[in-house]
């Protein structure tokens, strides 16, 4: 018998509504601010010539939503939505430091890389609504609901410094910057306050709490960047190197130093992330027109 008792509840909600009026449809279009995420990333080399390790994240950049939604109301407390949109955002890796070998004779010292990772999202999802008036002109509303989430994540800058004496041995490297599609199923919960403004337009404040993580990249989809010193330029064959390297990365690199010049132990440094993670609250504002 338990297994009937969500289908009863559930047509006991909608046939049966607490105050019952006629169906309405809603049009919602809101703008809003995505202040946190993190990123789960590695640096690897393929050798053991520098001794390397990282530090902790630089905080995330607010990232910027805009949303559009239809909203079936089937009566004064009972709702449906449909929504899409964009937002964006971008987060910062844990920079790689890397030492080199003291007897080296060509440069003693260490150099950095930042990583910043941006991002495009388009997001299609489907919402439920409880609603119910706090005070005249004022309603409070909870929702919770699911989507499907189509990002497009490139390496966007990455910030390299050296210290030492000597050549530095980021003159032997291409660098190469690359991005990947990616899609996720994602969830959310929240609350809205909507105040009348008119007899068909209302004011929506809303607050949601997004569990959103991006796990598969396709290395298929990939473009590369030059970060390149003059010295590479004049004695690197790059067309060939770029062949080279799309042998190289994995699926879910993003930056990768490719060792063109120079002593061969150095090998290359591969930047991979594991979860580019969107999860956090999200604060919107936005305009409901009735119809």
């Amino acid at each position: 018998m338990k297994k009937y008792y969500f289908p009863v509840v559930l047509c006991f909600l909608l046939f049966f509504p607490f105050n019952l009026e006629s169906k309405q449809l809603f049009v919602k279009m809101s703008f809003g601010l995505i202040p946190w995420g993190e990123m789960h990333d590695a640096w690897l080399t393929t050798t053991d010539y520098y001794a390397y390790g990282t530090t902790p994240a630089g905080r995330a950049r607010p990232g910027l939503d805009i949303s559009i939604e239809f909203i079936y109301q089937i009566n004064s407390n009972i709702g449906f939505s449909f929504g899409t949109g964009y937002f964006s955002k971008s987060l910062y890796g844990n920079p790689g430091q890397f030492v080199t070998p003291p007897d080296t004779g060509d440069f003693v010292g260490t150099f950095s890389y930042t990583p910043e990772l941006a991002s495009d999202i388009y997001p299609f999802y489907l919402s439920g609504i409880f609603s119910f008036p706090v005070i005249p002109k004022v309603k409070w509303n909870f929702l919770g609901g699911m989507g499907y989430y189509f990002a497009r994540i490139r390496c966007k800058n990455f910030d390299k410094t050296a210290e030492g004496t000597g050549t530095a041995p980021l003159w032997n490297y291409v660098g190469w910057k690359l991005e990947s599609n990616s899609g996720a199923v994602g969830c959310f919960v929240g609350t809205c306050l909507d105040f009348d403004l008119s007899l068909n337009m209302f004011l929506s404040v809303e607050a949601l709490y997004r569990s959103l993580n991006f796990k598969k990249f396709n290395t298929s989809s990939l473009t590369y960047t030059h970060i390149i010193s003059a010295r590479v330029y004049q004695e690197v064959n790059l067309d060939q190197a770029e062949v080279n390297v799309r042998e190289l990365v994995d699926d879910s690199t993003f930056f990768y130093l490719q060792r063109v010049l120079g002593n061969e132990d150095q090998g290359d440094i591969d930047y991979r992330v594991s979860g580019y993670d969107c999860s956090g609250f999200l604060f919107r504002i936005g305009i409901k027109f009735m119809f």
